[in-house]
């Protein structure tokens, strides 16, 4: 083609794939109202401006990447579930509150590269999209003439939930981070005035914390500890994530340490409930004690631990340093797959693309990770194996993390076997089951359980599975001897299910075989 080709007014296309040419789509080039899926990769856009209001209001795919995009206005269609931005240098993206709130929960999202020399915004309006990372800018006045709903959650909002409510460990980790900061001069880096929620946190006095001298590890972890002003927060990963006590939630923030990525990861309690915040405290100790014993490839790194103290008041505050997993969750990135076709997949049995993931050798490393564990006198326990507690690391290796050591906490009904769901303890073989879950999402490329049309969904499963009555299936792609394997761990009696160190040998052995070629 030369052009973009015109559409009858009564064309009925569901499916448009405009994607590589050499011609630009403007805003006059109008698609067909019924499009549900359009890809445009590739084909520039005219004057490097999309606006999203001139696309089809039934889109529910949009693939942009590689348009040359540099700015972006107008409201997305109101029905759209992925959206893929990549390879595109944008500048400042200006959007309504409606336009955040849609992005925030959009379930694929892939953003463009920021252009950050080229990121203008003032601090007040600037927000983060939830587990991106990426900064835009608020301002309706320049989209539909509204005001931000002052109800509307968002980054902000729960910081300032995570800090008014109450007492704070992540107040007293980083109460003299910003005294600290402005004695640096030219050491402080540029990108700690971007995060408006880092301000907000680091600029509050000392509070009435939920820790006390029983608490007090100094002792314990001192070959451990690293100085807080040796770590420079910039900016939360993800929304506080509530734990198994009420008023107690962790916070998760993104951060630099020795010239390296790491994650910053506090307790933070509401001191309007002391009893739950201590047990939340001795939890999270628990947690820290865990963590500076593990020290395996395929487990997110242990780095140190950094703590204050407030003499004054006779409390610790304490926060675990990790290292930083660049590629993000197995869960986000099967879920970028799936809007993709088989064959461009990122993650596959048998890769064919010189990038391509290989899902055996994840699993494999999975397992390995999962040997360690259980080798433990007594055995470490996982309790939260699946897809987003996978991490991938720069080189595509897999990284365990999101352990649930606390036993308060309850496991998920879709990874739980039946004897957990009848009520009986989580033993090493609650993990092999897990694990046989997992394989079944890597294949299919989502949770073979989940159902987001039916909020009774988990219940309905819990009870097939209690009478064996329920089993995940596989598509045509996976080996026999994966499903075999998968099956063994699946197994209605945990006694007949493999122990870890047999089921991470199968699969050892299958890499190899599939690496030979035989």
């Amino acid at each position: 083609m030369t052009a973009l080709p015109t559409f009858a007014p009564n064309s009925n296309f569901t499916i448009l794939n405009m994607s590589m040419n050499a011609f630009p789509w403007t805003g006059e080039s109008s698609f067909p109202a019924s499009v549900a899926a359009l890809n445009l990769s590739g084909t520039p856009i005219q004057n490097a401006a999309l606006n999203a209001s001139l696309l089809p209001p039934t889109l529910v795919t949009l693939d942009v990447s590689n348009c040359g995009i540099k700015t972006i206005t107008g409201d997305l269609p109101p029905a759209l579930k992925s959206l893929r931005l990549d390879r595109n240098d944008l500048e400042t993206w200006v959007m309504s509150s409606a336009t955040f709130r849609a992005l925030s929960v959009l379930p694929d999202l892939v953003m463009p590269t920021l252009a950050s020399s080229m990121f203008k915004c003032p601090d007040s309006r600037t927000k983060y999209l939830p587990n991106q990372n990426y900064p835009v800018c608020i301002q309706d006045s320049l989209t539909n003439g509204t005001t931000p709903d002052p109800h509307a959650p968002s980054l902000t909002n729960y910081a300032a939930y995570a800090i008014v409510g109450g007492s704070l460990i992540v107040v007293l980790l980083v109460g003299g981070y910003m005294w600290l900061q402005r004695r640096r001069d030219e050491r402080s880096s540029s990108f700690d005035k971007t995060d408006p929620m880092a301000q907000h946190v680091a600029s509050h006095e000392y509070l009435n914390l939920g820790t006390s001298k029983r608490h007090d590890l100094s002792d314990e972890f001192n070959q451990f500890r690293i100085p807080m002003r040796e770590v420079n927060i910039i900016k939360p990963l993800v929304r506080p994530d509530h734990v198994a006590y009420a008023g107690a939630r962790t916070m998760i923030y993104k951060a630099q340490f020795n010239e390296r990525m790491v994650v910053l990861k506090t307790l933070t309690t509401d001191g309007s409930a002391a009893e739950a915040g201590s047990d939340a405290t001795e939890a999270f100790v628990q947690h820290i004690r865990l963590r500076s014993t593990l020290d395996h490839p395929n487990i997110v790194g242990f780095l140190g631990i950094v703590w204050d103290n407030h003499a004054k008041m006779a409390v610790s505050g304490y926060g675990l340093l990790l290292e930083y997993i660049g590629h993000g969750d197995l869960g986000r990135l099967l879920a970028f797959d799936a809007a993709k076709d088989p064959t461009e997949r990122v993650l596959q049995w048998r890769p064919v693309l010189p990038e391509g993931v290989s899902k055996l050798r994840l699993l494999q490393q999975v397992a390995s990770a999962i040997v360690y564990l259980h080798s433990f006198s007594p055995p470490v326990l996982h309790r939260n194996l699946h897809a987003k507690s996978v991490l991938l690391s720069e080189s595509w290796d897999a990284k365990l993390s999101g352990f649930k050591t606390d036993p308060a906490w309850h496991p998920s009904d879709l990874i739980s076997p039946p004897e957990a769901l009848r009520g009986e303890a989580w033993t090493e073989k609650a993990d092999i089951y897990a694990f046989g879950i997992l394989m079944c999402e890597i294949d299919l490329g989502r949770h073979p359980y989940v159902n987001d049309k039916n909020p009774d969904n988990d219940h309905q499963i819990a009870t097939l599975v209690k009478a064996d009555l329920l089993q995940p299936t596989f598509t045509v792609d996976c080996p026999l001897d994966v499903q075999d394997i998968a099956k063994k761990c699946l197994t209605f009696d945990r006694k007949r299910r493999p122990a870890a160190v047999e089921m991470e040998f199968w699969l050892r052995k299958l890499v190899r075989a599939i690496s030979s070629g035989t």
